[in-house]
């Protein structure tokens, strides 16, 4: 319906923008925590897309989602990764209501607070590829991704390169036709 297409800009779940930030929203097993405080109230969706609107870089995001109580419109729980153009990236979390801000260059559907990371599988074969190497191509990055893929549940896999400002993206685990998108200006 129309009501639905003029809603999409605020429903992102994930993206970079001009000033070299990115966000990816990732869905938790788990009951989503609710959090009702005197902040004013953000659903997880459109926090994505206020965060790549309004923020340029990790410290900016993690202020802003500070002055909210995040909500989901389903049952899941989700948490945000958030990475800048300096390198720095983390994965917010909410934990009894408070925001948890967790150091790490990788990220799965697996919560990280607490160490739960050191059961995933994935996470660990994405941490230890990137602790391997200063530098992975947009190529290796999507083949990493298609190696900790679980079969029949990933819709999407993005690479973001936040120095190019593109973005490799494949849908379905068809990771045969990955589609390129670059925003960046040549000059």
């Amino acid at each position: 319906s129309q009501s639905l297409l003029l809603a999409a800009p605020w429903a992102v779940c994930d993206g970079i923008n001009e000033k070299g930030l990115g966000v990816s929203i990732l869905e938790l097993g788990l009951m989503h925590d609710v959090t009702d405080t005197d902040k004013n109230d953000l659903m997880i969706y459109s926090a994505t897309r206020v965060l790549l609107d309004k923020c340029a870089t990790v410290d900016e995001a993690i202020e802003l989602l500070g002055n909210y109580d995040l909500y989901s419109p389903r049952t899941n729980t989700y948490h945000l990764f958030i990475t800048d153009i300096s390198g720095r990236s983390v994965v917010v979390e909410w934990l009894d209501g408070k925001l948890q801000v967790i150091e790490s260059d990788a990220v799965t559907n697996s919560k990280l607070y607490n160490g739960e990371p050191l059961i995933c599988k994935r996470y660990k074969k994405i941490s230890e590829t990137l602790e391997s190497t200063d530098f992975l191509s947009n190529e290796e990055c999507m083949n990493l991704l298609k190696d900790v893929s679980q079969t029949g549940s990933c819709q999407w896999s993005a690479v973001y390169n936040l120095d190019e400002f593109s973005v490799d993206i494949c849908f379905n685990e068809d990771y045969d036709n990955v589609y390129s998108y670059s925003g960046k200006i040549v000059e």
